[in-house]
Order: C-alpha cells, then sequence, then structure tokens
C-alpha cells in the first residue's frame, strides 16, 4: 500500500505510490513475489498508508531518499523500529530483498 505523494500531496517530499511498484516489481524478478509481508510506502513522515505498523515499513525523509523500518505485524497492531536511514529510492529494492531473504 502506498499514499499518493507526489504530485498529488502537498506535504510529499518523495515519491510512494508511483516508486512502489517498481520496487515490488525487482523484488518479483529475484522470486520473492510468494513471501506473504505487508509493505507501506508513505512520501512523507505524515505516514497517510500507516507505514509505521507495517512489517516493512517506507517513510520518504526528501527527494529520493528513504527511511525503511521493520517489526510491525501484518495485522498492523505493533509499531515497528528504524532499521536504515537516507537510503535511496533505487536501493530500496536491494535492502527489502536482504530483509526478505533473510526469513
Amino acid at each position: 500500500m502506498a499514499c499518493p505523494a507526489l504530485p498529488t500531496c502537498g506535504l510529499a517530499l518523495a515519491e510512494a505510490e508511483r516508486a512502489l511498484p517498481s520496487v515490488i516489481d525487482e523484488l518479483e524478478k529475484e522470486g520473492l513475489g510468494n513471501k506473504s509481508v505487508s509493505i507501506r510506502m508513505s512520501g512523507c513522515p505524515n505516514s497517510c498508508s500507516r507505514p509505521p505498523v507495517a512489517e516493512i515499513g517506507i517513510i520518504g525523509m526528501s527527494a529520493n531518499k528513504y527511511n525503511i523500518y521493520t517489526g510491525g505485524t501484518f495485522e498492523g497492531t505493533k509499531l515497528n523500529k528504524i532499521y536504515k536511514e537516507n537510503i535511496s529510492g533505487e536501493t530500496l529494492a536491494s535492502e527489502i530483498k536482504t530483509l526478505l531473504k533473510k526469513n
């Protein structure tokens, strides 16, 4: 799930709705498409798509820079914690791939 972010939302700092599909595509190309994990992405710290409760949350902090959070639950009943900060949009998929291959 992703919020609309740029260019729709005036609060957005980074892409979300237009960026998440390419991240998912890259994960599927790596054979990780069958993993059952909730990934939520927001274009700013307001977190409209609720990434702080996802198993993997991605929050845009500035243009093409994201923080990755882990440890939430699929049901959204537990807050996640920071995993990595200021990750470029181009490396999001590889960072998430590393997380998914650990499990």
